[in-house]
């Protein structure tokens, strides 16, 4: 089971995603109204974690 925090994150990625085609640290921070730093820490552990692939260009 994961923190509360996680299935915000997740369900946040998902939700823009699906309503974009994509999403960027901007988006997500401003959908959960945390800075981007945070996002990024976040996303990082996502990724550590195999929940998501992260693609930077």
């Amino acid at each position: 089971m994961y923190s509360q925090s996680v299935e915000d994150y997740l369900e946040a990625i998902y939700n823009i995603i699906t309503n974009k085609g994509y999403t960027r640290t901007k988006d997500i921070a401003k959908e959960l109204n945390v800075t981007p730093p945070s996002v990024s820490a976040m996303l990082k552990k996502l990724q550590d974690n195999g929940l998501i692939f992260v693609y930077s260009q």
